[in-house]
């Protein structure tokens, strides 16, 4: 059985009524639609497999990781025209998965008629990052590719390594940014990007977990970060994200950022 949306437009008056009531004067409130949709499609089938017999299926029973693959695109292809067809999609979008959405490519005020078209989305498949780019390409790209070119743009890509994928993730015409964390080998990546897509760069976040603070080794890997997107005429952002713990030194945030933008403006 499909999920089906529903909305209740008489509570989303009475909340959007008490925002106004709340923060009147301080910040104009508006009413926001979706935003931020998934194409993914593999985290919900390994949350009931478990990673282990995930990986066993993919070897001993692909036909039914195709057939479940299969399901899960038609179950998000069906969230997608519901979304559609009730008007809830929102082109405001300020993120898109951990990176900004800002853009001049799509429409950032348009309040009627919202379509995919529209939008960013963002796709990825984590739990393959261990297979080969061949496989990859078989049960990722070859499924949500469908899904993932309905959308304006799209982000692809999250923790799982990408470099010696590119060629695969190509055959999605809209993608506009590729992640690569720091288990990705980014000079790799970035060659096989050749300068035509974003490089979503995202430096170990273990560096502001230790017993000290190490500001050169931080300048030093966003500085290489740099070359190489100079060097293959890339686009770059740096992403810090999955901080789990800064050893309660807040201030090392504040450290990493000025260091990050030290290295930018040094472009």
């Amino acid at each position: 059985m499909f999920p089906t949306i529903t909305t209740d437009p008489v509570l989303d008056r009475q909340r959007l009524e008490k925002a106004e009531e709340l923060l009147d004067g301080i910040v104009p409130v508006r009413l926001a639609g979706i935003r931020m949709f998934s194409c993914g499609i593999w985290d919900p089938l390994v949350e009931a497999t478990g990673a282990d017999d995930f990986y066993y299926l993919l070897m001993d029973e692909p036909e039914l990781m195709h057939k479940a693959a299969d399901r899960m695109v038609k179950i998000c292809q069906s969230l997608i025209d519901q979304l559609t067809q009730l008007k809830l999609f929102d082109t405001f979008e300020q993120t898109v998965h951990c990176t900004g959405a800002y853009t001049e490519e799509l429409p950032q005020d348009k309040t009627e008629n919202i379509v995919p078209k529209d939008l960013w989305t963002f796709g990825l498949a984590q739990m393959l990052g261990s297979v080969s780019p061949e496989m990859y390409d078989e049960f990722e790209i070859e499924h949500v590719k469908p899904l993932l070119e309905q959308f304006g743009l799209v982000y692809y890509g999250c923790c799982d390594p990408l470099h010696d994928k590119i060629d695969y993730v190509r055959k999605i015409p809209n993608v506009r940014k590729i992640s690569m964390s720091p288990w990705a080998d980014l000079k790799v990546g970035a060659e096989a990007m050749a300068g035509d897509f974003v490089i979503s760069r995202k430096p170990n976040p273990s560096y502001l977990a230790g017993s000290s603070f190490d500001g050169e080794v931080i300048r030093k890997e966003l500085e290489e970060t740099r070359e190489i997107a100079k060097a293959t005429g890339a686009t770059c952002e740096f992403i810090l994200k999955d901080v789990s713990t800064v050893k309660y030194h807040p201030e090392r945030l504040n450290q990493w950022n000025e260091i990050a933008m030290q290295t930018a403006l040094a472009w």
